[in-house]
């Protein structure tokens, strides 16, 4: 399923950015809802406190239920590895509809996920102190170390939601002439990559984090293999806001990719990871 990803202030630096070659830590935080976008859900807002008090803020205008679910990537540089706080709230115009609180701490040199959804069951509930509302009832803010998974690039997705229920069946139900039941028009083997219990996602990689992993990988040369599609690289200087953001540089490498319609994008990457986006909100 082609999504399109919202590129709101992906990486949250919560410290001074240090260079250095040990792997990074991190805790990316998955939003999902299983509300009506955009008539019941407008935009996310996602708010980090640090020990030291120090915050942090990232907002994502949804236009579509698409546009769920949202990542926002905190990455820690420096000083104590905790407690952080994160205040993730769904709004619809200038109204908070929903939201929900978490307190945790990083593991050094890992890059682990911190589920936020916003449940439909927790509008309007107020769990008391030190308590907030979550898909399956009241409890604690407070987020144990095995709580935080490993990030494997797929965000978790919250059942129920608009964009879970896309089954696909495996004849050439959609029209693109491969056979498969998806729509990226190559005939990839399908896997339930996203767990929803539709084989919805192709073996190319996960580069877009949409829990189908859909992106054709046969990009040649400098060529970016992003959302299912190859983009050649394009100067810093042309982009609309610069890549040079502590978000961007704290990867290995970080390019600019021209989308077309004077539409760009930043993205980074480790190694041989996918690539992610990168850079302050658009």
């Amino acid at each position: 399923m082609k999504r399109v990803i919202i590129l709101f202030a992906v990486c949250v630096v919560v410290a001074v950015l240090s260079w250095c070659s040990e792997p990074r830590t991190e805790v990316i935080v998955v939003v999902d809802s299983d509300l009506d976008v955009p008539g019941e859900l407008s935009s996310v807002v996602v708010q980090a406190t640090s020990p030291s008090g120090e915050q942090s803020e990232a907002t994502g205008v949804l236009a579509t239920a698409a546009d769920l679910p949202t990542t926002v990537g905190l990455v820690h540089t420096d000083g104590p590895l905790g407690p952080f706080s994160v205040r993730a709230v769904g709004m619809n115009g200038d109204a908070e509809v929903v939201e929900r609180n978490a307190r945790f701490s990083f593991v050094e040199h890992q890059t682990l996920t911190l589920v936020m959804h916003l449940a439909r069951s927790c509008v309007g509930e107020d769990c008391g102190a030190d308590m907030t509302c979550s898909e399956a009832g009241c409890r604690s803010i407070d987020v144990d170390r095995d709580e935080l998974a490993v990030w494997t690039g797929t965000p978790p997705r919250l059942e129920g939601s608009q964009t879970d229920a896309d089954a696909d069946i495996d004849a050439d139900s959609d029209g693109d002439g491969d056979g498969d039941g998806d729509t990226d028009a190559d005939s990839d083997t399908d896997v339930d990559a996203d767990g929803d219990g539709d084989t919805d996602a192709d073996t190319d990689s996960d580069v877009d984090g949409d829990g189908d992993a859909d992106a054709d990988t046969s990009c040649t040369g400098d060529d970016v293999s992003w959302d299912g599609s190859c983009y050649s690289r394009d100067a810093l200087s042309n982009c609309r806001q610069s890549c040079n953001h502590p978000s961007c540089t704290s990867f290995d490498e970080f390019v600019c990719i021209d989308l077309g319609g004077a539409d760009y994008r930043c993205l980074g990457h480790d190694g041989t990871a996918p690539w992610e986006p990168c850079g302050a909100g658009w």
